[in-house]
């Protein structure tokens, strides 16, 4: 069975109201959010609106936060785990609640510093300490942040070309199936250029809602 390429609505770019009647009415339950306490109180707001909603933590992960990101039983998958400190700490704290939470290995394909995520070199494994040493964690592939400048550019984009074959090194040395782990590469500004690279999931924020306003325009 192949892999379906599916979208994550960055809740960033949104209101709750928003959330409940243009998107969840309309069949959308996957949300990412970047930020923990914001992804806490959403959930819990959005909770009784929207019973089926499935949360993506796609920020930064930081270790005194790991137990309250834990507690979110809408949260459905974390795709920033980039050292074996957090996907360790997460583990522990999901066990308590008795549950499995499905998580990716963000790489930081760039280079750049100022991305999170694990090297290209060391995501495998990443990947493979999680399988064999987080059994409440479900390893269910890769993530990375297209560099603007390869964004841009009109030949294919290195990161995305990268993310693949991280993936099938990966496939090569566990003998798995490559459709059976997710890509999850693409944001607003390149989303069909790594759908061109083999994206199974991608970030799509301001595409759809426009940009987020800052908040004197949003009193306003």
């Amino acid at each position: 069975m192949g892999c379906l390429l599916s979208s994550c609505r960055k809740f960033k770019f949104l209101t709750i109201d928003n959330v409940s009647r243009c998107c969840y009415d309309a069949g959308q339950m996957k949300f990412g959010e970047n930020y923990i306490q914001e992804l806490v109180d959403k959930a819990e707001a959005l909770k009784s609106k929207c019973p089926n909603i499935r949360w993506h933590f796609i920020g930064t992960v930081q270790s005194n936060k790991i137990a309250k990101l834990a507690e979110i039983d809408t949260l459905s998958c974390v795709e920033t785990i980039c050292n074996k400190k957090h996907a360790s700490m997460l583990e522990k704290e999901i066990a308590k609640h008795n549950r499995k939470l499905k998580v990716l290995v963000q790489v930081n394909t760039s280079k750049e510093k100022q991305k999170g995520g694990t090297t290209s070199e060391m995501a495998v494994e990443l990947a493979e300490f999680i399988r064999m040493h987080c059994p409440s964690l479900k390893f269910g592939g890769f993530m990375t942040i297209g560099s603007f400048a390869h964004s841009m550019s009109e030949t294919p984009n290195r990161d995305f070309i990268q993310l693949f074959e991280v993936r099938k090194r990966f496939c090569e040395l566990t003998q798995e199936n490559e459709r059976d782990f997710e890509l999850s590469m693409g944001m607003s500004d390149d989303f069909e250029a790594a759908i061109m690279l083999g994206s199974t999931s991608v970030r799509v924020g301001s595409a759809i809602f426009g940009h987020r306003l800052l908040k004197a325009e949003q009193c306003e």
